[in-house]
């Protein structure tokens, strides 16, 4: 459930970076208007860091209770 709250809670975050990158809003789309915007390389290389390692904890979910099974290993992997 946290994982799943966390996930949800990291999408709306980069969603709504997404829209207000810049100030005001619709320089994304008119560059040539006065404003600034965020540096969207960085954002992105810093979402993508943090999509791996939120990928990586759900992939390992499933870890440690397979581990604690009352089986034969190699039933374990089947």
């Amino acid at each position: 459930m946290a994982i799943g709250s966390l996930t949800i809670m990291w999408f709306l975050a980069h969603f709504f970076s997404v829209i207000f990158q810049c100030t005001p809003v619709d320089k994304a789309w008119y560059p040539s208007k006065p404003g600034h915007c965020i540096n969207v390389v960085a954002f992105l290389w810093g979402n993508s860091l943090a999509n791996m390692i939120l990928d990586y904890v759900i992939l390992l979910l499933p870890v440690i209770p397979v581990w604690n099974l009352q089986m034969a290993p190699a039933q374990k992997t089947l």
